[in-house]
């Protein structure tokens, strides 16, 4: 985020982009999960799901597109967070960019048998 607003602090970063017209704001956080952010002032943290990483190549791909993919079917934010935490997460427990990428069942799957941090 600091590359796309110029400003390395989080807060002020999310300011800035919001007042060039950014709408929404989702931040990887990779074993920490993500942060959604809107431009009413709305701040929702997801927490990452516990798994054993064995190659994190493609993990933002997968977070990226199961959250605009879940955006772009009309799930709401905190819905959309956790595919998308779900999706990563599920990534880097294989070797390759996208052999652990999933369908929606999959990650269904993977959520309800998939410990997070913090539960």
């Amino acid at each position: 985020m600091a590359l796309a607003a110029g400003i390395e602090e989080e807060e002020a970063a999310v300011q800035s982009l919001f007042q060039r017209g950014v709408r929404e704001i989702v931040v990887k956080r990779g074993d920490a999960g993500s942060t959604y952010y809107d431009m009413n002032g709305l701040r929702i943290d997801c927490p990452a799901f516990l798994v054993e990483e064995l190659d994190p190549t493609g993990a933002g791909d997968c977070f990226g597109g199961a959250y605009v993919g879940c955006r772009r079917l009309g799930l709401e934010p905190a819905q959309a967070l956790t595919y998308a935490n779900a999706a990563g997460a599920r990534n880097v427990t294989v070797r390759g960019p996208m052999e652990g990428a999933g369908t929606r069942a999959e990650l269904d799957d993977f959520m309800t048998r998939t410990a997070r941090n913090g539960s």
